[in-house]
């Protein structure tokens, strides 16, 4: 039969957590170099010379004398005075730092809203710093003062800062819209290409999503075509999507009709028929309206290329086209320009 001792029938005694103890900051601490900071209830001292911080255990006449006489050797003779304007100097400090950085984060977003706006009005960077920035300060020094004339010459504004701004607001605009559209169950494109002042030949991709409930559509990309504009050139739109949206939920691609376009072999719906095979084309509703032209009744289309040989005879030279727009102003004309007619296939 197993004996019990009188040990085992004790009861085991718990052991008690040591309670937290935080110690106090006293003002007559400040004749060792230290300053309360933090919490009150937890104060940790601060150095007012180097700005280190302790624990808030460390509040000590011994720790913080140690500290004072291993780290500021040459102040620990220094009167209690001494350390106070040392407090008072550090605050001040602290100040000015917050009114700098809260000044520099308004001086950054005001130049993002500058670059946004030159953007917009499609002006040359050099104008932020060439006229915005000057009119801006004065402006300011008339009616707000010299302080804030000064706060805003603060705002950088010359032609490269703008150039990266307007880049930055770019790659932001585009995660944005990218983040819309892969939460959007389903897209569709429309392709085209075209050149620009400088004969470059463009690849210009518009779509069309869903978001909040609603149908938008936006600008996708503008992508330069090396060469000519075939169906294999137009694989960097593809090389542009990689990675960022997924080709299957593509449900439509509108175009112009171009071999480029809907070529059997290598036209870029062919191309996208592989990845996407559940995707509907469409043709532009604009050129659909010029192809049904085309076959209209002899009579009506005798009239058309009377119209378009008048239109293309005062758009060939500059003065047809100031005394059409003259004859225009006389005869109260809602419209005073001509466009010129354009063939589509």
């Amino acid at each position: 039969m197993m004996m019990i001792t009188q040990r085992q029938l004790r009861p085991r005694l718990r052991k008690k957590k040591k309670a937290s103890f935080n110690r106090k900051y006293n003002e007559s601490y400040i004749k060792y170099g230290f300053n309360a900071t933090g919490d009150s209830q937890a104060p940790s001292p601060l150095c007012v010379i180097c700005g280190d911080k302790l624990s808030n255990g460390a509040i000590k006449p011994s720790k913080l004398l140690w500290h004072l006489e291993s780290k500021h050797p040459a102040l620990k003779d220094k009167p209690a005075e001494f350390f106070e304007q040392k407090k008072y100097e550090q605050a001040g400090q602290k100040q000015v730092l917050t009114a700098i950085t809260s000044t520099n984060a308004a001086a950054l977003k005001a130049s993002y809203i500058v670059a946004s706006c030159i953007a917009k009005a499609k002006k040359p960077f050099t104008v932020g710093e060439e006229l915005i920035l000057p009119a801006a300060k004065g402006m300011c020094l008339e009616l707000l003062g010299e302080a804030e004339a000064n706060k805003t010459a603060q705002v950088s504004l010359s032609a490269t800062t703008v150039s990266r701004r307007i880049g930055d607001i770019a790659e932001d605009i585009e995660a944005q819209r990218l983040e819309r559209l892969n939460e959007s169950p389903w897209y569709a494109i429309q392709v085209d290409k075209s050149t620009d002042v400088d004969n470059r030949a463009l690849l210009q991709v518009y779509v069309r999503y869903i978001f909040q409930d609603d149908v938008h559509k936006d600008m996708f990309c503008a992508l330069p075509l090396p060469t000519n504009t075939t169906g294999t050139e137009l694989k960097f739109l593809n090389d542009y999507m990689s990675g960022k949206l997924d080709w299957s939920f593509c449900v439509g691609i509108c175009t112009d009709g171009a071999a480029a376009m809907t070529g059997r072999l290598s036209g870029f719906t062919t191309q996208v028929k592989e990845v996407a095979p559940e995707w509907h084309s469409t043709h532009c509703v604009i050129h659909r309206e010029m192809l049904a032209s085309q076959k209209m009744s002899p009579d009506l289309n005798s009239i058309l290329s009377d119209v378009v040989e008048v239109i293309n005879h005062i758009k060939a030279k500059a003065l047809n086209s100031h005394l059409f727009e003259q004859l225009c102003e006389e005869m109260d004309a809602e419209h005073k320009r001509l466009l010129l007619h354009t063939e589509v296939r």
